[in-house]
């Protein structure tokens, strides 16, 4: 039996394969996707049935996707914050509708990540707990958020690296490119009083 697709969604395997034209317009958009973490097992949500797929993004971020049987999204969430999406059929069109959702909410997350890391770095005190044992659970849960925090903007950090490296060598191939400009304009002034003179004569 042929595999069913519903309008640019492959329902029947809404994981990292049956999501990679989706991906590709993401890349295309600035976006990358580093993961993607789909069990393509259909669940029930408000009596409708529904797959979900978690996108790992390279800035830190997550994009959850859910949609129905019929190929209509469900439900979408930025970090666990549901966000609306105007685009419903057209898979390119809605990618770069949330490429640029995703892109602006950079900087507010990346603020938001380093105030995270900054009060588990500083040791910020909790409320007692009644025995030792969950103390020791709950240092090993912050100590397990905090590699991953301490991670992400690790790979933050070397996204915007990478950018003001390329941003400086695009500056320097421009100043280049004006020296050798403002002596072919000086030569050219030159050769055309030479010419002058010679007519001159």
């Amino acid at each position: 039996m042929p595999r069913e697709t519903h309008l640019s969604w492959d329902y029947e395997n809404f994981n990292d394969e049956g999501l990679k034209p989706f991906k590709t317009v993401l890349g295309r958009s600035k976006v990358r996707v580093i993961d993607i973490d789909g069990t393509n097992k259909p669940t029930r949500s408000g009596g409708v049935q529904t797959k979900r797929a978690v996108l790992s993004l390279s800035d830190g971020q997550s994009l959850m996707l859910q949609v129905t049987v019929h190929g209509a999204i469900f439900q979408v969430r930025l970090n666990n914050q549901v966000i609306p999406v105007r685009e419903k059929e057209d898979i390119s069109s809605i990618a770069k509708e949330l490429a640029k959702k995703i892109r602006a909410n950079r900087g507010k997350f990346r603020e938001k990540t380093e105030k995270q890391a900054q009060k588990i770095a500083s040791g910020t005190p909790s409320a007692p707990r009644k025995t030792s044992q969950s103390t020791k659970k709950q240092l090993a849960t912050v100590s397990a958020d905090n590699t991953a925090i301490m991670g992400r903007l690790a790979t933050i950090q070397a996204e915007f690296d990478a950018i003001d490296k390329e941003k400086a060598e695009a500056q320097a191939r421009l100043n280049a490119e004006k020296t050798v400009l403002a002596e072919t304009q000086e030569e050219n002034t030159s050769l055309a009083k030479q010419i002058k003179q010679l007519e001159a004569a």
